[in-house]
């Protein structure tokens, strides 16, 4: 009887040690849940503001590359219709001074560097990805028409 009193109790601790190691296993997985819930949580967070940080910067970038790309643009449709007139206006020019010349031929140059400066923002795999070197001639060249980039 005793042999049979104590395979009982083996059997009930067993029992009782495979109920506990249940019961511990779900609470680790429950709380193991929750931190990664809390975690994921986090993450996303803190993804969301990187987003729009990033967001809020590639904006303003592309924004500003698309102004400047439109003023060049612009300017250089202007340019060319101008001279176009003015060449057709002066076929039989009275008399010529070296002033005027010298002004030509500088807004002709002005000209033909702001078609090149165009030509390479076009040529960008994404033309709001302007190089800050590029960016700054672009902005130089605008700003000695009189122009300010904002």
């Amino acid at each position: 009887m005793a042999a049979l009193l104590e395979a009982s109790d083996s059997d009930s601790d067993d029992f009782m040690m495979e109920q506990d190691s249940r019961a511990t296993r779900s609470k680790l997985q429950d709380v193991g849940y929750r931190e990664g819930k809390d975690e994921l949580l986090d993450a996303n967070v803190n993804a969301q503001a990187s987003f729009e940080k990033g967001m809020s910067s590639g904006y303003g970038m592309a924004e500003r590359a698309g102004r400047v790309r439109g003023m060049m643009v612009a300017l250089v449709a202007m340019s060319t219709q101008q001279t176009a007139a003015t060449t057709a206006t002066t076929k039989h020019p009275t008399t010529s001074t070296d002033n005027a010349t010298s002004t030509s031929n500088n807004n002709q140059r002005l000209v033909e560097q702001m078609k090149q400066l165009v030509e390479q923002i076009q040529l960008l795999p994404n033309p709001t990805l302007i190089s800050d070197d590029l960016m700054a001639t672009c902005e130089a060249v605008l700003l000695e028409q009189g122009f300010v980039v904002v």
